[in-house]
């Protein structure tokens, strides 16, 4: 297995999946707490569960493998973050830290009225302030490619013994013509990953299930619709953001993994991946990860849109650590000391120039007063402090297409008192917002 570290002189490593990862997972089968949930979802009621794949699903899944066991010089596997997903959808990060996934969709915020908005807008905050500082979490608004076909035979309003087959036709020609002409064949998702740490996997399952169900019922008041990511879904996704061009369609079924003593890793893999200083070449694709810097004390909820409503495929990740809230008030506090401290010192300094001691330079006096409120909201609103780094994950055909995309966003991010930077050497560690 390969090592993914890049060097420091920024020279090209090349990582090439490795066929032999299903023959090494396969050995310690008998000690594998995933090999026994699989077992015990799919074979219930009988010793063994047909496989439910089509033959053109399995002779698919066999092409694909040996497509990749010729390039079996290094594993694209090992810069997969996660050790193992589990079939109801808990993602194995790290020794003690698991995750669950919560897909949520869209609401009329922008076309509701003012009253609406501060409803949703209040809704929107409770959400945030559930999480505590035993809670890591993320929110991912991406653009995927789209099946086209797939989304079209949804589009399609079945015949009735009525008078009005006609003008379903015509409206179902209507809504595949603006699906075709307007998404220009993608579509916008929006996720919310929640972590904890935990002993084991069971203690974790136990917790994730609560907090799932506590989210999704927040989610509900907000108007939004949601829904728990089961195993299955969160590996589609991770195909997707991992062969973001492929043209075959994801397949796979938890009965033939544990016939064929594979890893979920081998069916979501890209073909190779390439790294150099600040991008990345990942199959039939060229990729960055870049980092927000806010500039200002404000910023426009709209930015979101404003890089997602391009044709590029882009992927926005806020990852949110919340503070302790005893942490959070002293830390404040001794920041609004500081200030305080700053101002005393102006204060001199005028006083010795001869001027008005009450003038304070206006970058300060904003500074302190910014403080102070977050102080007030945090005593009396219980409002919640959070860390929180934004990263942008772009994908291009080609390098001509990518640089024609940081330029982009750096004009997006100028207009909104923001400057992007890609993250040099770290862009592998960007790439861990897709667990």
């Amino acid at each position: 297995m390969a090592d993914n570290t890049v060097n420091n002189n920024g020279l090209l490593l090349d990582l090439e999946y490795d066929s032999n990862m299903g023959g090494n997972y396969s050995n310690s089968i008998n000690n594998n707490p995933y090999r026994e949930q699989e077992k015990n979802n799919t074979d219930k009621k009988t010793k063994k569960k047909p496989v439910i794949l089509t033959k053109e699903e399995i002779k698919a899944i066999k092409k694909r493998m040996a497509v990749l066991k010729k390039k079996n010089n290094k594993s694209t596997q090992s810069v997969i973050p996660y050790i193992e997903i589990t079939p109801d959808g808990i993602c194995h990060v790290s020794e003690d830290f698991y995750t669950m996934s919560i897909e949520f969709f869209d609401t009329n915020y922008q076309i509701a009225t003012d009253e609406a908005r501060e409803s949703i807008f209040l809704a929107y905050c409770k959400l945030l302030n559930y999480f505590d500082n035993e809670i890591k979490f993320q929110l991912t608004f991406e653009n995927q490619k789209s099946d086209i076909k797939d989304l079209l035979k949804e589009l399609v309003i079945s015949e009735q013994s009525d008078n009005f087959n006609d003008i379903r036709t015509e409206y179902s020609e209507m809504l595949k013509n603006q699906l075709i002409n307007g998404t220009n064949g993608k579509t916008l998702r929006r996720f919310i990953t929640f972590g904890i740490n935990a002993k084991s996997l069971q203690a974790a399952r136990t917790r994730l299930d609560n907090i799932s169900k506590e989210i999704t019922e927040i989610i509900k008041n907000i108007g939004v619709k949601s829904c728990i990511l089961n195993g299955i879904e969160r590996l589609e996704i991770l195909y997707k953001d991992l062969n973001p061009y492929a043209d075959e369609p994801f397949i796979f079924d938890w009965e033939y993994k544990k016939r064929t003593g594979t890893s979920t890793k081998d069916f979501i893999a890209p073909m190779s991946m390439s790294f150099s200083k600040s991008s990345f070449e990942m199959s039939k694709c060229y990729g960055s990860v870049n980092y927000l810097t806010i500039m200002s004390g404000d910023i426009s909820d709209e930015i979101v849109g404003e890089f997602l409503n391009s044709n590029d495929l882009f992927s926005l990740n806020l990852h949110v650590e919340p503070y302790d809230q005893v942490q959070a008030q002293k830390y404040i506090k001794n920041k609004l000391s500081n200030l305080e401290s700053m101002k005393v010192d102006e204060q001199k300094k005028a006083v010795r120039a001869g001027y008005d001691p009450d003038i304070l330079p206006p970058n300060l006096k904003q500074q302190i007063e910014g403080v102070q409120k977050t102080l007030d909201d945090m005593n009396n609103r219980n409002q919640r402090l959070f860390k929180v780094s934004v990263t942008i994950r772009a994908y291009a055909e080609n390098k001509k297409k990518m640089k024609l995309q940081q330029e982009l966003l750096k004009r997006i991010a100028q207009k909104n008192n923001c400057r992007i930077q890609p993250l040099e050497y770290y862009f592998n560690d960007g790439n861990n917002c897709i667990r």
